[in-house]
């Protein structure tokens, strides 16, 4: 998977910036090649998956804003909620306090495992000294010493795929 690091705003024991990591940008799928990919492993016809998210983003709006949480066979979805003010007694709290700030999506397990079980054996391969060929982290913008020691430190672990290492 290839990703980036970028310095957060929060600074470690020694001084320095501890830095956080994401996927590298610029890398989406579109609904088109999730119709595409579907039909050709599962033999559906075009638009049959673009019908059925339009179903669930006709329904989940509605039925987060009344305060249900969604299940669905990959996950469930959950209106995420804060305090506008701070506030120590709940008789204090109103209806004008409260603001929506997401949703939160916490994935099934089955999900998280096949993930973890698609990265894990490159992971796995990388950690027994094999030659980390074709693996590649993007660095924000950090001095050169720190880059290339995290840099060592990062493409053992994280290999990327061929089509994107070219």
């Amino acid at each position: 998977m290839p990703v980036e690091a970028h310095p957060s705003p929060k600074v470690a024991e020694n001084g320095e910036r501890l830095l956080y990591m994401k996927s590298q940008s610029g890398l989406t799928k579109s609904l088109d090649d999730f119709e595409t990919w579907f039909g050709d492993k599962y033999s559906l016809r075009k638009g049959e998956i673009t019908r059925a998210f339009e179903a669930f983003l006709d329904a989940a709006p509605e039925w987060l804003a009344k305060g249900y949480r969604i299940e669905t066979p990959f996950g469930s979805f959950a209106p995420k909620v804060r305090l506008k003010r701070q506030v120590t007694d709940p008789d204090d709290i109103y209806h004008d306090d409260i603001e929506l700030e997401g949703v939160e999506f916490q994935p099934i397990k089955a999900f998280t495992k096949k993930l973890h079980s698609l990265l894990a054996p490159k992971a796995s391969a990388m950690s027994e000294n094999l030659n980390p060929a074709g693996c590649r982290i993007t660095c924000s913008t950090w001095r050169k010493p720190c880059r290339s020691v995290f840099r060592n430190m990062v493409t053992q672990l994280l290999p990327v795929s061929p089509s994107i290492a070219a």
